[in-house]
C-alpha cells in the first residue's frame, strides 16, 4: 500500500528550518507542562527542557521547531505505551497551534494522526499508518 508521505516530508523539512530564540521554548514548555496544555505528565516539563537545550544528537542541535518536537517526543518514549500515545497524539495540534506551519490540506490528516506520523521513525510510521486503516 503505497502512501502519499509528500506533505509529512515538507512539514519535517519546515520545521527543520524554523529556528527558535531560546525565550520562545522555555514558553511552550512551560504552556505545555505548567499551564496543562497538553495532555502530558508535569514531571517531564525539565527533561523536555534540558533535552532542547542540551540534545543527545548532533541532529537536534539546531535550535528548531524539529528539535523542540524531538525533545518531547523523546521523553515521552519513558511513557508508559497509552500514555505515550497520548502525549504523541496531541503533540503535533499542539505545537501547530503555537507555530502555525502546515503543510496538511484541510481534512487530509486528523492533528493527531499527524503528529504520530512526524514522532515515528520512517519505518513505524507506515506500520503505524497501515495498522489504522
Amino acid at each position: 500500500m503505497q502512501r502519499d508521505f509528500e506533505p509529512m516530508r515538507k512539514q519535517v523539512e519546515a520545521w527543520q528550518r524554523s529556528e527558535l530564540t531560546d525565550v520562545t521554548p522555555k514558553v511552550v514548555v512551560s504552556e505545555a507542562f505548567v499551564e496543562g496544555k497538553l495532555e502530558a505528565p508535569k514531571h517531564l516539563a525539565r527533561t523536555v527542557h534540558d533535552l532542547y537545550f542540551e540534545p543527545k544528537y548532533e541532529e537536534f542541535e539546531p535550535r528548531t521547531i524539529w528539535s523542540l518536537s524531538n525533545a518531547f517526543t523523546s521523553v515521552f518514549k519513558e511513557l508508559d505505551p497509552i500514555l505515550q500515545i497520548k502525549g504523541t497524539a496531541k503533540l503535533g495540534e499542539f505545537l501547530e497551534a503555537r507555530f502555525s506551519q502546515s503543510f496538511w490540506p484541510p481534512g487530509a490528516v486528523s492533528a493527531g494522526r499527524r503528529c504520530v506520523l512526524l514522532a515515528l521513525d520512517w519505518r513505524c510510521c507506515a506500520e503505524a499508518h497501515a495498522s489504522r486503516d
